[in-house]
């Protein structure tokens, strides 16, 4: 909004207004100063001008126009106006959001990156955490009821509480596996138990308590995030 003074002092949005909207009735708007000399008196001149003293500021007197009247030219709604606090604030706005320009984001070490990304998924196909999906990363993950471990199954009490099951993706040589957990609660690797460790392989179901997981992997043979790596350096 840009927002202009009179030369009696009045505020008004030059966007809406190509003239005070305040002086446009001098008929009905009578504009005074502190001493009482009317400015707009039809006894003056029009083109009188008012004394620039500090201590003579025009003051808008209440006419009997209507708020619809009196802001005429308005493209909708009814507006409040401008006065000098509104400028003043309105210049502190912009002072405080200028400095607040944004830093440059830092450049992610790819490592990191790569550490934390995705490597394939859990995805519960029956039990109570029907439907939730579980991301796996490079690494050694556990399973357990335990919020400190990385796949959390706190909704199935048959699950026990630390290291049920243990998943394994290795991304030097690309593949995934189970191994038993450190409980000696058992758990399934397509409907047989797991008593040491072994391959796993996309669409292969785990069952732990009632939990059944299906795996799905990203990586593999044919995408690993080392290629994405070699790529860009």
């Amino acid at each position: 909004m840009t927002t202009k003074k009179c030369m009696y002092g009045h505020y008004y949005n030059a966007d809406q207004f190509s003239f005070c909207p305040y002086c446009a009735d001098k008929k009905r708007t009578s504009t005074v100063t502190p001493n009482g000399r009317d400015i707009f008196s039809s006894t003056q001149n029009n083109s009188a001008m008012p004394n620039n003293d500090d201590d003579e500021k025009t003051v808008l007197l209440s006419s009997d126009l209507s708020v619809d009247e009196l802001l005429a030219g308005m493209k909708s709604g009814q507006q409040e106006p401008v006065t000098e606090m509104d400028v003043e604030q309105n210049s502190d706005d912009y002072e405080n959001e200028s400095a607040q320009v944004p830093s440059e984001p830092e450049e992610k070490n790819i490592d990191e990156i790569i550490k934390n990304a995705v490597v394939g998924w859990l995805i519960c196909i029956e039990g109570a955490a029907y439907g939730e999906v579980f991301p796996l990363h490079s690494g050694t993950f556990y399973i357990g009821r335990s919020p400190k471990m990385d796949i959390v199954l706190d909704k199935d009490p048959d699950v026990v509480m630390f290291y049920h099951a243990t998943i394994i993706y290795d991304p030097e040589n690309k593949e995934f596996s189970v191994q038993p957990g450190e409980s000696m609660e058992l758990y399934y690797k397509n409907k047989k138990p797991v008593n040491y460790k072994e391959k796993l392989e996309a669409y292969d179901t785990l069952t732990i308590g009632k939990t059944k997981l299906l795996f799905f992997p990203l990586c593999g043979s044919e995408f690993s995030w080392d290629e994405i790596k070699e790529e860009k350096s």
